[in-house]
């Protein structure tokens, strides 16, 4: 569940098609558009432009890396898309609109949807404190950072590896 408030004039059309929601706003359907919407799902994960770029490259070819940066911003615009920026690296888009944190792994970096069960207190209280402190907030997104299961699993085995052999090697020779 997302925590992230919708910074205002954004809407969220998730719901309709792109063609329609573009018509609506004045604005032309493109077949970059459509497919860079199209790969962003496909990709099913959060996706950096260039790896949105790279799925797209095969049907569009010509399709530049600005091209793909201003149609993710506009589809976050639209409320189609939500923009990750969470640790030092590149910006990352979540096809994902409905309501739900991210887990930032500090290991490997991966980025995973966390569901809450009240997604909206989180970034209430937050928003409430920054207006408190005499902030115009427009947004807040919580986001929780530790260690993924893949990375919990892998340190687990090679901790447990590295323990038995250190044990062995403390055994005394009979």
């Amino acid at each position: 569940m997302n925590v992230t408030k919708r910074v205002p004039g954004t809407q969220d059309t998730a719901g309709e098609p792109l063609a329609a929601v573009l018509r609506k706003r004045g604005l032309r359907t493109t077949p970059q558009r459509i497919l860079i919407e199209d790969a962003l799902h496909s990709i099913g994960r959060h996706a950096t432009a260039d790896e949105v770029r790279a799925a797209v490259a095969e049907r569009l070819p010509n399709c530049t890396t600005p091209t793909v940066y201003a149609t993710l911003e506009l589809l976050v615009e639209l409320g189609r898309a939500r923009k990750v920026q969470v640790g030092h690296g590149p910006a990352r888009f979540d096809p994902r609109t409905d309501n739900h944190a991210h887990f930032l792994c500090t290991e490997c970096g991966a980025i995973e949807d966390v569901p809450l069960p009240d997604s909206d207190r989180p970034a209430a209280l937050a928003l409430a404190a920054a207006s408190s402190a005499g902030h115009e907030p427009h947004s807040a997104e919580l986001v929780i950072e530790g260690r993924c299961a893949r990375c919990r699993r892998e340190r687990g085995r090679s901790a447990k590896g590295q323990v038995t052999a250190s044990r062995r090697r403390r055994r005394p020779l009979r």
